[in-house]
């Protein structure tokens, strides 16, 4: 890497913007309450929906080679990527809250058994909310990317054989990239599924300066495709820091 572009970097990740969102607004925590009921319900669904899939794998791990019958319901997999972070003792921030109620408004409208698999921050998100999931965390050391997270969802939806997907992810290019990433397994079927809009943790408490703002994280999103050397150890010293 240039002195030029680690002198921007440097820069770039040790200024936080001046405008701070430092949890949910005063609206949103009003919708969040109007909702509670509803979403209480809705994890009460998926816990019965995703107790009676794990029942009926398991019943049929002797016959797993054999063709669907017209009877099988089939299991919808909704995997669930975090955006920001502002470490584990204050998590789930701002945007991941967001994300949490956008799973919980489309699992309210998911009309068979599902499956939920979510990065650790939106999972504690979902949990507030009454909605159980698989959580992928990741040790101290690594950086919990986006691949990463795919892959251990991969796993799981194949082993109860979950052939569509609905990715949910900050709508903002992410979800885009996350939709392109799980088109490319032909084993499984997207289903293109709207988020709303999160915004942007633009609070100093958030270690990742590339979730700031749009500039910056479209900035990071060249970075990464043109795989700029030392970017790793940029997000490895914003997941310790």
């Amino acid at each position: 890497m240039s002195a030029t572009m680690a002198s921007w970097l440097t820069n770039l990740t040790s200024r936080p913007d001046e405008a701070s969102v430092h949890g949910v607004s005063k609206h949103e925590a009003g919708r969040l309450r109007e909702h509670s009921g509803r979403n209480a319900e809705i994890g009460k669904s998926y816990r019965t929906s995703r107790n009676a899939s794990r029942a009926s794998v398991t019943s049929e791990v002797t016959t797993k080679s054999a063709a669907p019958t017209a009877t099988d319901q089939p299991v919808v997999g909704i995997v669930v990527f975090s955006f920001g972070s502002r470490g584990s003792d204050l998590e789930p921030g701002p945007l991941n809250e967001r994300l949490g109620r956008a799973v919980a408004d489309i699992a309210s409208n998911v009309n068979s058994s599902f499956f939920i698999v979510a990065q650790w921050e939106v999972a504690r998100a979902l949990v507030s909310l009454g909605i159980d999931c698989e959580i992928v965390d990741s040790d101290s050391e690594s950086y919990l990317d986006t691949e990463t997270v795919w892959t251990h969802a991969q796993r799981s939806f194949r082993e109860i054989g979950v052939r569509s997907v609905i990715p949910v992810a900050q709508p903002f290019l992410h979800l885009s990239a996350v939709r392109y990433l799980i088109a490319r397994d032909h084993r499984f079927i997207v289903q293109a599924q709207p988020v709303p809009f999160i915004g942007w943790d633009r609070s100093s408490l958030n270690r990742q300066w590339w979730t700031r703002g749009p500039v910056r994280f479209l900035c990071y999103s060249v970075l990464r495709l043109a795989r700029v050397p030392g970017l790793e150890a940029i997000r490895r010293h914003s997941k310790n820091s």
